[in-house]
């Protein structure tokens, strides 16, 4: 049984605030079109990572679209950080984890520690 993988690539370039990049991220797995039938031995692995650009988040779509991977794209709803229709977040799967990896094994995971005030 195949392993699968979720990516959330989010816009490094829009340095939005931690919980303005959460709720980008959780937008976007939602518009992927594919719900799984989860259990607990069939969860994908969920990997937050980042691109610089718009266009880079784009490429990556497209890439997706190729190869038929199920991919969500959000934009913002303009209500708080960002200017309306900002596009901010790409899910990439939940697909088998080989499938992902041929899109995705070369972006950056996002790291460090979150303070808060």
């Amino acid at each position: 049984m195949s392993r699968l993988k979720q990516l959330l690539v989010i816009r490094k370039d829009l340095n939005m605030s931690i919980g303005k990049l959460i709720a980008q991220a959780v937008h976007a797995s939602q518009r992927s079109g594919e719900v799984p039938d989860y259990t607990a031995t069939r969860m994908p692995a969920c990997i937050v990572v980042y691109v610089k650009t718009e266009k880079a988040l784009l490429k990556l779509q497209a890439k997706c679209d190729d190869i038929g991977i199920p991919n969500g794209l959000q934009r913002d709803g303009g209500r708080t950080e960002l200017p309306v229709d900002t596009i901010t977040a790409l899910s990439i799967g939940p697909a088998v984890e080989e499938e992902v990896d041929k899109i995705g094994s070369r972006l950056q995971v996002v790291k460090g520690r979150i303070l808060w005030d």
